[in-house]
């Protein structure tokens, strides 16, 4: 405890003891920035682990860019053939419990000989079907599943992200979420898959959101792994990207606030235990930032340009020759172009237009042509992006250079950029993505169909992206190229369970030939329990009963034990009429515990009828 007089004095120590006022210059509004203490420092170029939610990858974009050395960067790039789906998704950790699991889970290995092996790989995974599983503890995970070996590489990438934890300068974590699945088998909290819920061993999984004890035991038990390395320090935060989604049954705003109050409580306390673990504010920044301009248009996601600014402030506060002044102007001259506040632009831009002179500054010269093509000084913009076209040099915002160069009018420069910037993404699926969505968000309708078609073309045998680009299309309103995108899709091949999946949104349509085809793709649908359901269920939406029971009935002949077939088996006769054959399969149904909450009221009314249904 601190001695009472010593606690009054602190006020008087403290420039930030007190709530700013508003009318005068303050760190609240415009924008919110806490004042930073930093209790290390860190030297410029250190490794940087960074873990967490998927804040985390954007803090790691930005240090990259920086010139740190950031292992989940580095081995996204260079391992594309198993980030191309979901990039460096595959490393997001949101829950405190999960964090210290990978942790401990990658030490154990480490310790021991520093060599993965399958028997460390098997207790993640969930068998869906022959040679289909999914890893319990990654969230970008398919929900189709994936085969062992490719289970394996992926197992592989991320032990060897998780190892170099052990050696780093800086560990960077963000708390992302409290709302927890659970594996009760071994109490160990894993990632929620649809295919989870009518998987025979479903029972086994449940739902709980952690507390702030079990929270903060868990985040610090993976603080005691990244801290066995003595030259270690930690940078941590609460995460400002809310729930997208709740599992419980409050409004999600409600439950949003709620997780994040228990994770910076843990953040606050983890930090008080330790000198060589330092809160920085982020979510403090985000949240009481008064901008629309902070978040993307899903109101979920914090815009890169103001995680820019977050991250500037940090540098400049904890590394040694930190970034330049230069640099921190040029953080809000992009903050205010990307956000449209051209006027808050204007008094940074004469110090700017000159170019940079930190090398780091490499995305400068958009910033100020995309200034001067707002403020009507197109030519000098021209000349701007001419030169930098010329030069051959790269740039991680092709596109978006590509569309200034047609704004001023040059159009052959242009389309060369364009097709220079699809080929620096055009075999990795999850970038190619995301530049769809902001091109999306950004209402550059006519880029954002140039690159469906090409990614249509570039990906025409992969059936997971021809789904996703036919998403797009629904989005967009665009009903027959959707239908078009999900035939190829299945056209494409794929497994059972993924061709199912399409024929279902064509059943959703209420497109039932469509929805029927697809399935008819199948060889043996009988072997698939997702391809015999969906068959009867577009037989039933038919009022075709006897044939949804046929297609249950030969399912069943190869898989007796397929409780949900039986289930759905026991309705489908019932609805046909044929009130004995279902009488005897809803009472199997119940013996077996088949979870349709439909069997038990089928059951009771068909024995209710009793000597009519002998008769």
């Amino acid at each position: 405890m601190i001695p009472f007089r010593e606690a009054a004095r602190r006020p008087g120590a403290n420039s930030a003891a007190t709530w700013p006022a508003r009318g005068e210059p303050n760190r609240l509004e415009p924008e919110c920035w806490p004042v930073l203490r930093p209790s290390f420092t860190v030297a410029k170029g250190a490794t940087v682990f960074t873990m967490g939610s998927c804040f985390a990858r954007n803090i790691e974009t930005h240090l990259d860019r920086l010139g740190f050395a950031v292992p989940a960067v580095t081995l996204t790039r260079s391992n594309s053939a198993l980030t191309a789906a979901y990039g460096a998704e595959i490393f997001n950790k949101y829950t405190p419990t999960s964090i210290a699991q990978e942790l401990e889970w990658a030490r154990t290995i480490y310790d021991r000989d520093d060599t993965l092996t399958e028997q460390d790989v098997m207790p993640l995974l969930l068998q869906l079907a022959e040679d289909r599983y999914v890893d319990l503890h990654a969230r970008a995970d398919p929900g189709f599943g994936l085969p062992f070996d490719e289970q394996m590489a992926r197992r592989r990438l991320i032990y060897s992200w998780l190892r170099t934890a052990f050696d780093c300068d800086l560990a960077v974590v963000t708390l992302g979420l409290i709302e927890t699945w659970w594996d009760t088998r071994v109490d160990q909290s894993i990632e929620m898959h649809p295919r989870v819920l009518r998987h025979p061993d479903a029972k086994h999984f449940g739902f709980k959101p952690l507390d702030y004890a079990r929270a903060l035991s868990a985040t610090r038990q993976a603080l005691s792994v990244l801290l066995r390395n003595p030259r270690t320090k930690v940078l941590i935060t609460t995460s400002p990207v809310p729930l997208e989604t709740t599992f419980t049954t409050d409004d999600v705003i409600v439950a949003n606030m709620m997780s994040k109050s228990v994770l910076r409580a843990v953040a606050g306390t983890v930090t008080q235990d330790n000198d060589r673990v330092d809160y920085f504010p982020s979510y403090e920044s985000v949240m009481l930032t008064k901008q629309a301009s902070v978040w993307m248009n899903d109101l979920i996601h914090i815009e890169q340009a103001f995680v820019g600014r977050i991250m500037a402030r940090v540098v400049e506060a904890y590394v040694v020759d930190a970034a330049t002044s230069q640099y921190e102007q040029a953080m809000a001259f992009s903050t205010a172009v990307m956000g449209g506040a051209i006027d808050d632009a204007a008094p940074l831009y004469q110090g700017l237009r000159d170019g940079p002179a930190d090398p780091t500054l490499h995305g400068l010269p958009l910033d100020l042509a995309h200034y001067e093509i707002a403020t009507g000084d197109t030519e000098t913009a021209r000349k701007r992006l001419c030169t930098l076209h010329g030069s051959g040099a790269e740039t991680a915002e092709g596109f978006r250079f590509a569309w200034l160069l047609q704004s001023v009018g040059e159009d052959a420069a242009a389309e060369e950029q364009r097709e220079r910037a699809f080929a620096q993404i055009a075999g990795n699926w999850a970038m190619l993505e995301a530049v769809m969505v902001q091109m999306q968000r950004q209402g550059r309708d006519d880029e954002h169909r140039r690159l469906m078609q090409k990614a249509e073309t570039t990906f025409v045998a992969n059936p997971d992206v021809l789904a996703r680009l036919a998403l797009f299309y629904r989005d967009r309103g665009e009903e027959a190229e959707h239908q078009r995108l999900l035939q190829a899709a299945a056209l494409a091949g794929g497994t059972p369970e993924q061709i199912t999946y399409y024929a279902q949104q064509f059943l959703g349509a209420g497109d039932h030939d469509a929805a029927h085809a697809i399935v008819s793709l199948l060889k043996s649908p009988e072997q698939s329990p997702e391809a015999s359901r969906q068959l009867a269920t577009i037989a039933s939406t038919r009022q075709r009963f006897d044939e949804a029971a046929a297609h249950l009935k030969r399912r069943l002949d190869v898989a007796p034990d397929d409780v949900i077939a039986l289930g759905m088996y026991a309705v489908a006769l019932s609805q046909a009429g044929r009130e004995v054959e279902a009488l005897v399969a809803g009472r199997r149904a119940l013996s077996l515990d088949s979870g349709d909450s439909r069997i038990p009221d089928l059951v009771a009314r068909l024995e209710a009828r009793g000597d009519d249904l002998r008769a």
